[in-house]
């Protein structure tokens, strides 16, 4: 039973083992590996790397879907590297 329409993380899939790209796992290459996300089809890697700011993040883990790092207080941006001005 192949599922090749959900497949975009296969680097090569020889049934029941699929290897997946560097930044894919799940058993049919469908999910970022935890600390990256946008998987792509198109990407050499499979999937982007957060790059949370070591600093502004919590950790460097982010949303798998829209690459949102959690951010410390005071802190924003996607990668959490853009500090909140207080007057």
């Amino acid at each position: 039973h192949t599922r090749w329409a959900d497949v975009t993380g296969v680097q090569t899939c020889a049934l029941p083992i699929c290897l997946c790209k560097v930044n894919v796992n799940s058993e049919y290459c469908q999910a970022c590996i935890p600390g990256s996300f946008n998987l792509q089809e198109s990407s050499v890697f499979g999937c982007e790397d957060c790059d949370c700011d070591v600093g502004g993040a919590i950790s460097d883990i982010c949303d798998d879907q829209n690459g949102q790092c959690v951010c410390r207080p005071r802190v924003t941006g996607r990668a959490c590297n853009k500090y909140v001005v207080i007057y």
